[in-house]
């Protein structure tokens, strides 16, 4: 298994019904913590047919998406509730894929 440090964070802003919790726009910012490994030349393609390939960025996470953090990432913070512990954005051949820890 590759171990990969976290080099940088990435934040999104959701909707929070939480009033201690949210700004003044009902918002509030969550940040996830952002891995980058080279896995070499991927495709996009090559990397969701093969996503069981790649080592995950720490045990018991697996690939949920290829691409897109923007929409991907807040769907599993506010509609599938998964917590930012339990995400991590690894950049594979320029590729940002989503990677989820389940309970």
């Amino acid at each position: 298994m590759i171990t990969m440090g976290y080099l940088y964070e990435y934040t999104v802003s959701v909707d929070c019904d939480n009033e201690d919790e949210a700004d003044e726009y009902g918002r509030k910012e969550i940040t996830v913590s952002f891995v980058s490994e080279d896995y070499g030349d991927c495709s996009i393609n090559n990397i969701w047919k093969h996503r069981d390939a790649f080592d995950p960025p720490a045990p018991g996470f697996e690939m949920f998406a290829d691409s897109c953090p923007d929409t991907n990432v807040p769907y599993l913070l506010v509609e599938s509730q998964v917590s930012p512990e339990d995400i991590a954005l690894v950049e594979i051949g320029g590729e940002c894929t989503i990677w989820v820890k389940w309970e």
